[in-house]
């Protein structure tokens, strides 16, 4: 007889919730509009990862398909071959993995710096616990936010890596020195995997240029709504990436028609308005209040605050009160910066939203004061 599925949930695994009555088609349309209402009128300073651009509402035409779209995607990356659909980054980068776990057999450590998303480092080691990869955690400068050849060689010391995993930017908002890491990694024998996005590699220098040997990330700037985190579109470009099979999805129409409307120029238009906003309102909070740049090295449209007048979590929580999602704070991840607070702005956000969140944390630092 087959073992009963609740049996192997741990004790406590269950949460005994009562879910209320059922509802209908028309009455739980009902409830979700009410919700999403309510986040509605939201100022949203939250990105880690998944920045809130404006989303493309229609799809106006017919496009060049998914081919047209992989080849101008695979030339703004800086690699011959590109090819998009995958339902998320985390499945992405297993399937470059995995084919070069298979192709270098015998060398199966992974170097993943700690300044890659926390969420996406869990996902992976989750989704390749069954392989033979294994990740080796790389630390980061505390100054600067940045990857650096003394934390790889701390981080290879007695182990053969197979890959290197870098973001650009990274986790922080930081803009990392790339081109130094892939050539250490290129010296040590290993393969470089980018991690990357059109709206950062429309400004920065494109991965397969700096010596990515793959890149990785998702296109979701490219007119995709991020509400609830989703829906992705993922990518992967480097060689004989066209043998990967896809997952299809209609996602990449989405982007198409967006690439279509706006083009690359104004892409990299998007990129540079972002960053410039990021950059003033940065400069309004650290010279109005007790807060600081946590990390020294540049940034595009995401930066760390050092919050010595106010713990993150303190403000974000009375932020939130007033419908202002401040950010995130860092030190649930990373006890170390137990004063970082990450900050996304993006072409979204409007000088009434820079007011609210100044209102606000000026209302919090003077209760402290």
């Amino acid at each position: 007889m087959a073992e009963p599925l609740w049996s192997t949930v741990r004790p406590g695994g269950l949460v005994d919730h009562p879910l209320g009555e059922a509802l209908d088609d028309a009455a739980l349309s009902r409830l979700m509009r009410e919700r999403a209402l309510a986040d509605a009128g939201s100022a949203c300073f939250l990105g880690a990862g998944v920045a809130s651009h404006f989303a493309l509402r229609s799809l106006p035409g017919a496009g060049n398909g998914a081919v047209g779209l992989e080849a101008g995607l695979a030339s703004l990356f800086g690699f011959a071959e590109l090819r998009i659909g995958f339902p998320d980054v985390v499945e992405a980068l297993a399937r470059v993995l995995l084919r070069l776990s298979e192709e270098y057999d015998g060398r199966q450590a992974v170097l993943l710096p700690m300044s890659v998303n926390p969420r996406l480092r869990t996902a992976l080691k989750n989704i390749m616990v069954a392989s033979a990869v294994r990740f080796v955690d790389v630390g980061f400068d505390i100054r600067s936010g940045r990857l650096g050849v003394s934390e790889l060689e701390r981080a290879a010391a007695g182990v053969s890596p197979l890959a290197l995993i870098l973001p650009q930017p990274n986790f922080f908002g930081v803009v990392e020195d790339a081109a130094p890491l892939a050539e250490w990694a290129h010296g040590k024998g290993l393969k470089v995997i980018a991690l990357s996005d059109p709206l950062s590699a429309s400004v920065l220098t494109e991965p397969g240029a700096w010596g990515a040997d793959f890149a990785v990330g998702d296109a979701r700037v490219l007119g995709l709504d991020s509400a609830s985190g989703g829906p992705a579109l993922a990518w992967i470009a480097g060689e004989r990436v066209a043998e990967v099979p896809l997952d299809s999805g209609e996602a990449w129409q989405t982007a198409d028609a967006w690439l279509r409307w706006r083009g690359y120029s104004g892409l990299r238009e998007l990129a540079e308005q972002c960053h410039q906003r990021a950059t003033e309102f940065m400069l309004r909070i650290t010279r109005r209040f007790d807060v600081g740049r946590r990390f020294d090295a540049p940034f595009l449209h995401e930066f760390t605050l050092d919050m010595m007048a106010a713990p993150p979590r303190e403000c974000l929580r009375a932020m939130a009160a007033h419908n202002v999602l401040g950010g995130l704070d860092l030190s649930e991840d990373y006890p170390e910066l137990v004063s970082g607070l990450l900050v996304c702005v993006t072409e979204r956000h409007s000088e009434a939203d820079f007011a609210d969140f100044e209102e606000r944390l000026d209302r919090i630092i003077g209760m402290r004061s």
